[in-house]
């Protein structure tokens, strides 16, 4: 929407003639303090107008790759030893803003692709919530059952617990047949949701579905069962399966 007025909002390319800002799959230069007062001046517009009986607004990354290269940004980055330190200091710069007119509301990010190790020092203001989403490598496997993957990637939640006043994982239960290959774990739901809660996690949102030519993976289960652990995940796992197929399929199942 920017991009011929404003090309240094955007991310930076280096190349053999210096280098070019850049639209396409691009994040953003969030060292730039024009775009930083502008998105807080969208941000605030929305919660005194369309969003005012909303408690949050979502401050996040694009879906891709394309981290700026421009000269500031990388060293701001390898400093903290992850390009994530970029992000979190212009998402806290945004959600200062917010706090002081707006101090009940919260903005929503992502630790997210690149972004998913925390830097070394930096850490998110009180007022954003942080989805910590699994990588694409265990996408509808058990977490806990993922080997040392999954012990990583526990190991970044735990991390990132500590530098978020509300941690919520993202967890990814999809089965589109024309996009992602793989039978999800629905035996390793509660191990996983004990897991996310011993790593500090105190929220989740869950992608589950499959695509209109692949009806087997039992979607309506994965939902009941994600929702009823993120309760209490310590209910009898077998329990909640009889209950289902009692209440869902009737009792000659």
């Amino acid at each position: 929407a920017y991009f011929d007025k404003h090309p240094e909002w955007y991310s930076f390319h280096r190349n053999r003639t210096g280098g070019v800002w850049f639209q396409r799959h691009s994040q953003f230069n969030y060292h730039n303090p024009e775009l930083a007062e502008h998105v807080a001046r969208l941000r605030l517009e929305g919660f005194r107008g369309w969003a005012k009986h909303l408690p949050n607004l979502c401050l996040s990354q694009n879906d891709c790759f394309g981290w700026s290269e421009d000269p500031v940004t990388v060293a701001f980055d390898a400093a903290e030893g992850s390009v994530a330190a970029s992000h979190v200091r212009f998402v806290n710069e945004v959600a200062d803003a917010v706090a002081a007119e707006f101090p009940d509301r919260r903005l929503i990010t992502l630790a997210y692709l690149q972004t998913l190790i925390p830097p070394r020092t930096l850490e998110y203001a009180p007022n954003v919530a942080l989805m910590i989403c699994e990588p694409d490598a265990i996408w509808g496997r058990a977490v806990t059952r993922s080997g040392s993957l999954g012990g990583q990637y526990l190991g970044i939640v735990r991390a990132w617990s500590r530098k978020s006043a509300l941690p919520v994982v993202w967890i990814y239960h999809m089965t589109s047949s024309w996009q992602y290959q793989f039978n999800p774990d629905v035996a390793g739901l509660q191990d996983d949701f004990r897991a996310y809660l011993e790593a500090g996690a105190r929220g989740f949102f869950a992608e589950v579905y499959s695509d209109a030519t692949n009806t087997t993976y039992f979607d309506d289960l994965r939902s009941y069962l994600m929702t009823r652990l993120a309760w209490d995940p310590d209910l009898d796992l077998d329990a909640l399966l009889r209950d289902f197929h009692l209440r869902y399929f009737g009792p000659r199942s």
